[in-house]
C-alpha cells in the first residue's frame, strides 16, 4: 500500500476536459502519467487548483467562446498551469478567436492525436510548468499570494512568517468582495499546523439547505474532512449560514477536541461584530470562530500596491510565447490609481486579463483597461441628460465588476433584475453570450 502511494505521488498529473482520460492515458508511457478527467465546468475549476498539476488538455468544442472563458478562468489562477488545446480541424476563421487561443494556450494540436507529437507537447508543457513553480517566488519578490508593499499588506505578510505560522486555531477574515479572503485563507493553511491535510473551501451562499446538510454530514463526521488527515475547512460568508447550521457548527467546535479536528477558517464581507448585533451570527459561535479577526483592506486604501498588482497580473496572463506586449504604460498606471476599484483586487485582475486580450499596441493603455475618460464634450444641457450618462456609466462598470452577473449587479445597484434588464436594453449595453444569469 505504501509503495502504491509513493508511486502515485511521483506521477506527472494531467487534467483533461472534453476528451476521455482513457484516450490520453493510452498515448502515454505506463507508470509515468496520471490523467484525470473533468466531467463538467465545476469539476474543471476545482481540479485545476490541485497541487502537482501542470498540464491542462482541453478539446475545444463549440461554442468556442464559452469553452475559452472557462479555460481562461482556470489558467489565470495558476501561472504554472499550461494549457494544450485540441482542435478538430485547423484554427478557426475568426481572427479574435485565433488570437485568444494563441494567448491562452501553451500549444495546440490537431485532433485525433498523434502519439509521438502529443507525448512531446505534454512533456514540454509539464517541464515548463514545473520550472515556473520552482521559480514562482524569486528572492526579493513579494510573498506568494500577498503582493504589495503597503503597510497593511507588509504587516500581514510578516505575520504569516511569524506568529500566524504553525497555528491550528480558528481565525476569521473580514474584507470587501474581491479583496482576496480565500487567497489569504489558503496562505494561512499553507503556513499552519494542518498544512499536510487538504484545504476545503465552501462558499456558503451558493449552497441550498440540502447541500448544506450533506456538507455538514460529510465534513463534520469524525471532526475531519472525510477520512483525510487534519486539514483546513474554510467557510466563506459565515453570516449567511442558517441559524440551525450555526448551532451545529458551534456544537462541533465545542464537542470535538481541537487536536483531532480540522482547522476552521471563516470569512465575511460584513463586520462580524456588527453581524452579531443584527442577529445574523450567534454570539457563542462568533467567540468560537473569531478569537482573532484579520482585516483585508479594500484596494482603494492601498493605492501604492496597484502598480505592483497590475504588473503581477500582467506577468501571469501575458501570452507566454512570442509576446508583443512589453508592459503597462505610465498613463495607464495613473488611471488605475485614480480609479475607485469597487470590485477590489479581483476586478483589477479581470481588467488586466481583458486589457491583454484586447490591446493592439506594445503597451497596455488606459483605454485597454476600460478606464479612459469620456470624449470631451459640451456640458450637459439638462439634468436628465446628465443622469442618463451617469446611469449608463455606473451600470457598465458594475456589470464589469461582477463579470456580467445580472443578480449580483442588480443587488449592488439596489434595483430589481427586471429593472436592470430594462436599463441594459435602454442604453444598448451588449452582454457577452452566456452571462445573463
Amino acid at each position: 500500500m505504501t509503495h502504491d502511494m509513493t508511486t502515485r505521488s511521483t506521477l506527472r498529473k494531467i487534467l483533461c476536459y472534453g476528451i476521455p482520460a482513457a484516450e490520453l492515458s493510452a498515448l502515454l508511457p505506463a507508470g509515468q502519467w496520471q490523467v484525470q478527467e473533468a466531467e463538467d465546468i465545476g469539476a474543471l475549476r476545482r481540479l485545476s487548483q490541485e497541487e502537482g498539476l501542470h498540464v491542462l488538455v482541453c478539446h475545444l468544442q463549440r461554442p468556442l467562446e464559452l469553452c475559452l472563458d472557462v479555460v481562461e478562468d482556470c489558467l489565470a489562477r495558476r501561472v504554472d498551469l499550461k494549457g494544450i488545446a485540441l482542435l478538430d480541424s485547423d484554427l478557426p476563421d475568426d481572427e479574435a478567436v485565433r488570437r485568444r487561443i494563441g494567448q491562452l494556450f501553451f500549444d495546440y494540436l490537431s485532433y485525433p492525436l498523434q502519439g509521438e507529437i502529443f507525448r512531446y507537447a505534454v512533456g514540454h508543457a509539464w517541464g515548463m510548468g514545473e520550472m515556473l513553480k520552482l521559480c514562482r517566488r524569486q528572492p526579493g519578490e513579494p510573498h506568494e499570494g500577498m503582493v504589495g508593499e503597503s503597510e497593511a499588506i507588509a504587516t500581514l505578510r510578516a505575520r504569516l512568517q511569524g506568529d500566524l505560522a504553525g497555528r491550528d486555531t480558528p481565525l476569521a477574515i473580514e474584507g470587501e468582495p474581491g479583496t482576496g479572503k480565500e487567497l489569504l485563507a489558503r496562505r494561512l493553511h499553507a503556513v499552519g499546523a494542518t498544512a499536510a491535510g487538504p484545504f476545503q473551501a465552501v462558499h456558503l451562499p451558493a449552497l441550498t439547505r440540502k447541500e448544506l446538510a450533506s456538507l455538514f454530514a460529510r465534513t463534520l463526521e469524525g471532526g475531519r474532512l472525510g477520512a483525510a488527515p487534519r486539514g483546513t475547512l474554510y467557510l466563506d460568508e459565515i453570516t449567511r449560514l442558517p441559524p440551525a447550521f450555526q448551532e451545529r457548527l458551534q456544537a462541533w467546535l465545542a464537542d470535538t477536541p481541537a487536536e483531532t479536528r480540522s482547522r476552521l477558517l471563516i470569512s465575511s464581507t460584513t463586520p462580524l461584530a456588527e453581524a452579531v448585533q443584527r442577529g445574523r451570527l450567534r454570539e457563542d459561535l462568533f467567540r468560537a470562530v473569531a478569537p482573532e479577526v484579520l482585516h483585508l483592506p479594500p484596494l482603494r486604501e492601498r493605492v501604492e500596491d496597484i502598480p505592483l498588482l497590475a504588473q503581477h497580473f500582467f506577468n501571469q496572463n501575458c501570452p507566454r510565447r512570442h509576446c508583443r506586449l512589453h508592459g503597462i504604460s505610465q498613463l495607464a498606471i495613473e488611471a488605475l490609481q485614480a480609479y475607485s476599484w469597487p470590485g477590489n483586487v479581483r476586478e483589477l485582475m479581470h481588467r488586466t486579463q481583458r486589457a491583454i486580450a484586447l490591446s493592439k499596441g506594445s503597451l497596455l493603455s488606459a483605454e485597454d483597461f476600460g478606464l479612459a475618460g469620456p470624449p470631451r464634450q459640451e456640458p450637459f444641457q439638462s439634468l436628465a441628460a446628465a443622469r442618463r450618462y451617469l446611469e449608463s456609466h455606473l451600470i457598465r462598470n458594475t456589470l464589469l465588476q461582477t463579470e456580467y452577473n445580472i443578480s449580483a449587479t442588480a443587488r449592488l445597484l439596489g434595483i430589481s433584475r427586471v429593472t436592470l434588464y430594462r436599463l441594459i436594453e435602454r442604453y444598448g449595453i451588449t452582454m457577452p453570450a452566456g452571462e445573463s444569469r
